[in-house]
């Protein structure tokens, strides 16, 4: 939220202040969408609140809690760039400036939400291969279960 709704405007407008950068977006006719990009962006941290809290009450198993936190990690990156798309076509509208980012951190979560998704499948490739190792009966050919 930080970097969609505070940093990247203030980097592609050096000068003005939000209030400044908001007065011109909605007189362009535009709105910076703020409640959305606060909703989007929330549902992510809400996700994974609920995970805690689910595995807090015993329901799930540690592989389980992981497994979910890291597919919610791996999903906000797609969530980030849906959420800071609104603003930054409306800066890019109203200003006549680039709609990507100004700041160089925007690459960062959908770096770590990459990573998160390639660990997630790692963790489950190797939970399969050593799921298959312990099936295994002198004799039979392995199993995964």
């Amino acid at each position: 939220m930080l970097q969609v709704l505070i940093l990247n405007p203030l980097a592609a407008m050096p000068g003005w202040t939000l209030a400044e950068i908001g007065d011109g977006v909605r007189a362009a006719g535009d709105s910076m969408g703020t409640p959305a990009s606060v909703v989007m962006l929330g549902l992510p941290i809400v996700a994974a609140l609920v995970v805690c809290c689910v595995f807090a009450a015993g329901r799930i198993s540690v592989r389980q809690m992981v497994n979910s936190l890291l597919g919610v990690l791996a999903a906000s990156g797609l969530i980030y760039l849906w959420a800071s798309a609104g603003p930054a076509i409306a800066m890019a509208d109203a200003f006549g400036i680039s709609g990507g980012d100004h700041t160089g951190w925007g690459w960062t979560l959908p770096a770590v939400s990459a990573a998160a998704l390639l660990m997630l499948i790692a963790g489950e490739v190797r939970w399969w291969r050593g799921s298959a190792v312990r099936t295994r009966r002198p004799g039979r050919p392995a199993t995964a279960r």
